[in-house]
C-alpha cells in the first residue's frame, strides 16, 4: 500500500536484551511465554513459531554482515499485549533488528532500512504480507504526537496532540492472527482495484491514493462487487488522513480538533465494517458504546458527559483491540463504562488500559 497513515508508538515496548556467543548457536528465551529456542546459523528454520520474527530479521542482517563467526543469546520481554492487535509482531522485529544490527553491523542501517528489512522477514520468511505502517510506528513515535506517514514517498511528520487527550485502548481478548486471516485476500483485492483504475481514468494510477471517491462512485458498477467494496475503504481512508492532518494543524481549538478528528475515527470503524470487513462482534461492541458516549456529550448542554471523541478498530482488525480517543480526565470513567458494558453483553472481560504517544524505538546500552 502507498496511502498516508496515521499512526503512533505507545509508551509500552518489547526489550531485546542480546549478547555474543563464541559459537554459532543462537539461544533465544522469550520471558512472557517462558519458552525458548535454539539454532544454529547454517540452519535457519521456519517453525511458525514465534522465534521466526526474530530468524526472518537474523537472516537478513546476516546477509549484510562480512563473514559473522559467532551466534547470540537473546531475553525477550514485551509489555504490549500479544495477539492484540497492538502491532506485538513488529515491535519484537523492530527490538531484535536494532539490537543485532549493532551487534553484528556497528549501528549501520538507518531506520528506513531497518523498517525495510523487518517487511522483508515478515512477507517473506513469516509469510504475513503486510506493508511498512506498524515497522514505521515503532521506529518514528514521537512523545504527545502522531506519525503520518507517506508510504509513497516515506516521508514522515510528527503532528502534535493536545495535552489533554489520551488514547484509550479496549482489549478485547478475542485473538487476533493476521497470517492466518483474511488481510492478504484484502490486499489482493485493493491491487486488481488498483489496476482497474490505472485502465480507466485518464490519469496516473499507482496506488488507491490516487483515486477519488467520486471516481470510485462513477465506475463502481464496472468492477466486482467485492473488489469496489474494499476499494472504498482504502480510498476512504486516504481522504479521512488529509481532512485529519488539516484538522490538526489549522485549528488552534482543542476541543473543536478533537471532535472532529474523533469523527474521522468512527467514520473509519463504520467502513472497516461495511466495506472492509475486518471488524468483528467484540470490536463493534467496544466502538458502538464509545459512540454512544460521545453522542451523549453532543447532546450534554451541562458539561458533565464523558469526553469520548473517537474509536475504531485497531491494526488490521480481525479482533484485537479498539482504540478510543478521550479526553484524560475522564479515563477512569470511561474505563469502568466500557469494562461493564463489554461484560453485560458479551459476559466476558475486556482489559482497558490508557496508553500516550511515545518516543520510539532506541537502544539501552
Amino acid at each position: 500500500m502507498k496511502g498516508t497513515f496515521f499512526s503512533a508508538a505507545l509508551d509500552r515496548g518489547t526489550y531485546f536484551l542480546v549478547g555474543p556467543r563464541s559459537d554459532n548457536q543462537v539461544h533465544l528465551y522469550s520471558s512472557n511465554l517462558e519458552v525458548a529456542d535454539t539454532f544454529d546459523l547454517s540452519n535457519i528454520q521456519k517453525t511458525s513459531q514465534w522465534s521466526d520474527y526474530v530468524k526472518g530479521v537474523f537472516h537478513l542482517v546476516l546477509e549484510k554482515a562480512s563473514s559473522p563467526t559467532f551466534g547470540f543469546n537473546a531475553l525477550i520481554f514485551s509489555n504490549v499485549p500479544l495477539g492484540a492487535g497492538l502491532s506485538s509482531s513488529a515491535a519484537l522485529e523492530v527490538s531484535a533488528t536494532l539490537a543485532l544490527n549493532e551487534l553484528y553491523l556497528g549501528g549501520g542501517l538507518d531506520r528506513v532500512t531497518i523498517a525495510k528489512l523487518c517487511q522483508n522477514a515478515e512477507n517473506n520468511f513469516v509469510g504475513m504480507k503486510c506493508g511498512l505502517l506498524d515497522h514505521f510506528s515503532s521506529l518514528f513515535g514521537r512523545d504527545s504526537g502522531l506519525v503520518l506517514t507517506d508510504f509513497r514517498t516515506l516521508e514522515v511528520r510528527n503532528i502534535s496532540l493536545s495535552e489533554r487527550a489520551c488514547f484509550l485502548i479496549c482489549n478485547t481478548n478475542a485473538q487476533h492472527t493476521l497470517v492466518g486471516s483474511e488481510y492478504n485476500e484484502r490486499r489482493e483485492c485493493c491491487e486488481q482495484g488498483t489496476r482497474f483504475f490505472a485502465q480507466h481514468l485518464n490519469k496516473s494510477v499507482a496506488a488507491l491514493r490516487d483515486v477519488t471517491s467520486s471516481e470510485l462512485e462513477e465506475y463502481s458498477s464496472k468492477m466486482e462487487p467485492i473488489v469496489s467494496k474494499r476499494c472504498a475503504h482504502i480510498i476512504g481512508e486516504n481522504e479521512r488522513v488529509v481532512r485529519g492532518t488539516e484538522i490538526l494543524t489549522s485549528t488552534n481549538l482543542a476541543d473543536e480538533a478533537l471532535q472532529l478528528f474523533g469523527e474521522l475515527m468512527f467514520q473509519s470503524h463504520r467502513s472497516s465494517q461495511t466495506n472492509f470487513e475486518n471488524s468483528s462482534r467484540e470490536l463493534d461492541i467496544v466502538v458502538d458504546k464509545a459512540q454512544q458516549m460521545s453522542d451523549e456529550r453532543k447532546a450534554s448542554s451541562d458539561g458533565k458527559a464523558l469526553a469520548v471523541y473517537g474509536a475504531r478498530l485497531s491494526g488490521g482488525g480481525f479482533g484485537g483491540s479498539a482504540v478510543l480517543l478521550i479526553d484524560r480526565k475522564d479515563s477512569d470513567a470511561v474505563t469502568e463504562a466500557l469494562k461493564q458494558h463489554f461484560l453485560t453483553v458479551t459476559g466476558t472481560n475486556c482489559s482497558v488500559f490508557v496508553v500516550n504517544p511515545s518516543n520510539g524505538a532506541h537502544l539501552i546500552a
